[in-house]
């Protein structure tokens, strides 16, 4: 096996950049284990080892294949990665694992993390601000910036600072009435999804210098947690069609503060929102909204996902801090606590109970738990 060596100047995702820039016993640790990974993976792994020189996005995603490919491969007999069992099929699965039960299982692999979008939208800003600091001339102190619309992957530069100094150019001349005007400009350019404000500060008719560049932050959508742990699963869910005689399993290993909260903050994201429901006669009960993974008013939903793992993790270390897997009671392939390998807390999604796993030997193998 060869040692292998990230290239640091291809490297393109922020967090990428800073994990190589560090010195710091955590990321000489980090870096250590990312390339002993990287050398022991098999060559069926090269779009994961590729996505390292990829945006914020795909090296975040390579860092957690390669994470559980390394975590899978000390228990699994067998493993295959971009598998599938559907030959007609155009999608595939992340891995196709055999356990020690002999059970052949599927699992796709994503991630809760940090909000990748906006560190990639904040970093290539930041990119353009000091691009523009070191081009730009005119007689104002300061240029402020203000981003309504920038996409993650724009970087072209060039095309913000010609229109720009244009602009520059034109109200240096002829639009400036005084020293206290603050003429604004807004510059669209729709096919790369950018829309920026800018506004310029502090007219010196006498100075022809480089100005400041003051600049907002990018405009943010705010999506809670269980709700973008919603939205990855369903994106997965899609994936079944690749190995449709196979239980298809979703990992969402996360490094935020998902997994720290209550149990019953998971268990609705599953089940469903609760809410009141009031009859005209008086009486009320709780019902469950028709928005869970697994169960909703109207009754099993997505029953092509078999199991939900779910995970707290840190990197370089392949145990997990916290570990559950919640098993789909109507799926069309249902699992048991033994098809896996994993010493994890395991919970069961009923019609009308969630329980948890007391054990194999355990006289009674399934207790209803309250989750509040």
């Amino acid at each position: 096996m060869s040692e292998y060596k990230i290239d640091v100047g291809r490297l393109k995702a922020p967090t990428a950049k800073q994990l190589y820039a560090l010195n710091t016993a955590s990321a000489v640790s980090i870096r250590a284990w990312l390339e002993n990974v990287i050398s022991m993976a098999p060559e069926s792994m090269a779009r994961a080892k590729n996505a390292i020189y990829d945006f914020e996005r795909h090296f975040k995603g390579a860092i957690w294949e390669l994470f559980w490919w390394f975590h899978l491969s000390s228990i699994c007999v067998d493993i295959k990665i971009e598998a599938k069992t559907n030959l007609e099929s155009k999608k595939s699965v992340d891995f196709l694992a055999k356990f020690p039960s002999g059970k052949l299982i599927a699992l796709e692999i994503s991630t809760l993390s940090d909000n990748h979008e906006e560190i990639q939208k904040e970093y290539n800003l930041g990119g353009l601000h000091h691009y523009l600091e070191s081009h730009l001339y005119g007689p104002y102190k300061y240029i402020h910036l203000e981003p309504l619309q920038f996409e993650t992957s724009f970087e072209d530069y060039e095309l913000i600072l010609y229109p720009l100094q244009d602009w520059l150019n034109r109200i240096s001349f002829t639009m400036v009435s005084n020293q206290f005007d603050e003429p604004s400009f807004r510059l669209c350019i729709s096919n790369k999804g950018v829309v920026i404000d800018f506004r310029a500060l502090g007219y010196d008719k006498f100075s022809r210098a480089k100005p400041g560049i003051l600049r907002s932050l990018a405009p943010k959508v705010e999506v809670d947690e269980k709700e973008r742990l919603k939205n990855l699963i369903l994106t997965k869910a899609a994936k079944k069609d690749a190995v449709p005689d196979c239980p298809l399993v979703i990992a969402i290993t996360e490094s935020g503060g998902f997994m720290s909260g209550t149990l019953w903050s998971r268990a609705t994201a599953l089940i469903g929102d609760e809410c009141i429901r009031i009859y005209d006669d008086g009486p009320q009960e709780v019902v469950h909204k028709d928005n869970g993974i697994f169960l909703g008013a109207s009754g099993w939903r997505n029953t092509g996902i078999s199991a939900v793992i779910l995970s707290a993790a840190n990197i370089p270390s392949s145990d997990f801090g916290e570990y559950e897997i919640w098993i789909h009671g109507g799926a069309e392939l249902v699992l048991e606590p033994e098809d896996f390998a994993f010493q994890a807390r395991y919970f069961r999604i009923n019609s009308d109970c969630v329980e948890e796993f007391q054990g194999p030997s355990a006289e009674q193998r399934w207790v209803a738990i309250p989750l509040r």
